[in-house]
């Protein structure tokens, strides 16, 4: 057949991709993070990409922790001195500020970025899951198949 959107000759199980303006065969999604579509012919790619992304995030977590667990001491220092700054009052506001203000800046970069790999992990190993159930469940056929395949030699 042909696309109704591009006029163009359509492959079989093809959808038309309205970002990319093109047909895909066993079209997944179009997927931002890489400006391209997911379909048969780089699924593989992207499961690869994901799996990266969440040891990428992982690999993050553990060494900002590793960073906080040896300072620890000067953490513990902090938020004693926030606690004498706020005068024993627990005034959550003015003692968060006063522990932000006597952590070290690189304890704090750790910490944020710590926190900032675990919502990209969370929103990373979601779409992983989905995908990977997807083509578990048989929705996606894999990569393209060579005519002498489809014929079984």
């Amino acid at each position: 057949g042909f696309c109704g959107m591009g006029g163009a000759p359509k492959p079989l199980c093809a959808s038309h991709c309205g970002t990319c303006k093109a047909c895909v065969v066993d079209l997944d999604h179009h997927c931002p993070f890489i400006n391209n579509c997911v379909g048969r012919a780089n699924m593989r790619n992207f499961l690869h990409f994901l799996m990266w992304v969440v040891a990428a995030m992982l690999f993050c977590i553990v060494h900002c922790g590793y960073a906080v667990h040896m300072q620890a001491s000067t953490v513990l220092d902090a938020l004693g001195r926030a606690w004498r700054d706020a005068g024993g009052e627990w005034d959550i506001p003015y003692f968060t500020f006063l522990v932000l203000h006597h952590i070290p800046t690189h304890l704090l970069a750790a910490l944020v970025i710590a926190a900032m790999c675990v919502c990209i992990l969370v929103g990373v190993g979601m779409l992983l899951a989905s995908t990977v159930s997807h083509v578990a469940r048989g929705e996606h056929h894999g990569p393209p198949r060579t005519s002498w395949e489809v014929a079984g030699y």
